[in-house]
């Protein structure tokens, strides 16, 4: 008999462990949606990337890297409402409106940046 009683007493407390989970709506509500961009240039030229937002977002350039030991560091070059410029890594700008954004590298050799819009 004892082990029919300790079952219903783990089930009962599940029951309720779950009834309260419920009720305190265990969903955590959405963040905001984050936009990755890569952009990069090769032999072939330069490989922006652009992005469409839908109204004002802070965009953080994440940084680049070159294969050119010699290249001037890498920067973001951010094209978008309100901002038209570079952005070295951890910076941060804030972009005015809705529209399309652009990122495009700076750099010598074969270059990749990559920035991010929250």
């Amino acid at each position: 008999m004892k082990i029919v009683s300790a079952f219903a007493v783990v089930l009962l407390l599940a029951l309720a462990t779950f009834t309260v989970a419920e009720q305190a709506g265990g969903q955590r509500t959405r963040g905001p949606m984050v936009t990755s961009m890569q952009a990069s240039i090769d032999k072939d030229g330069p490989h922006p990337n652009k992005a469409e937002i839908k109204g004002p977002a802070p965009v953080t350039c994440l940084g680049g890297v070159s294969d050119d030991p010699k290249s001037p560091v890498v920067t973001c070059k951010i094209t978008g409402p309100g901002f038209d410029g570079i952005l070295k890594k951890g910076e941060k700008v804030d972009l005015t409106g809705a529209g399309t954004v652009t990122l495009a590298c700076t750099g010598r050799g074969w270059v990749r940046c990559n920035a991010r819009i929250n």
